[in-house]
């Protein structure tokens, strides 16, 4: 029994010491091409209030109450939330009609993202890249869901990207 015990002892030291020595930060992104000028892009993204005809994070919990403040679009925009999942708010910190937008969420309060749907012009019309930024903080168990980001989070990227791809070149 002491030595399942010391052997059960030694695994979790280990799973929390590797635990610190995994990065406490990470990036998911996707990419795809539209048949369409930034510009046209850029409408859909810039307004808050379009997300919910694109974001799939919207779709999966339609009892979704969504308050909305500051300007209609562009910078200081502002969407607030409250789901099954929680609370949050999303906040437009920078827009650029031929860049991008770039934008911060916070999630119940404590979890943090930096975010961006970027536009590149391309001879097929536009790249778009949906990008997510997060820093996990010192937790070690923390961490090992940094290891499951691109894989949990990536798929909406590509949903959203999918989405809007549909509706800027149905215009």
């Amino acid at each position: 029994m002491k030595i399942l015990a010391a052997a059960f002892l030694v695994i979790v030291v280990m799973l929390v010491g590797v635990g610190y020595v995994l990065p406490s930060d990470y990036e998911v992104s996707r990419s795809i091409v539209m048949a369409a000028p930034p510009q046209e892009v850029h409408s859909q993204v810039e307004n808050l209030h379009a997300w919910s005809d694109w974001m799939v994070w919207l779709e999966n919990d339609p009892e979704m109450e969504i308050t909305y403040s500051g300007p209609d679009k562009g910078a200081d925009a502002r969407m607030d939330w409250t789901g099954k999942d929680g609370v949050g708010q999303l906040t437009v910190t920078s827009s650029d009609s031929a860049k991008g937008v770039w934008f911060d969420c916070l999630f119940d309060e404590t979890y943090e993202l930096h975010g961006a749907i970027c536009y590149e012009a391309e001879s097929e019309g536009t790249r778009v890249t949906f990008i997510g930024r997060g820093d996990l903080g010192g937790n070690p168990l923390y961490r090992y869901f940094g290891l499951m980001m691109d894989s949990v989070m990536g798929p909406d990227y590509e949903a959203n990207l999918a989405n809007i791809k549909k509706i800027v070149e149905a215009e």
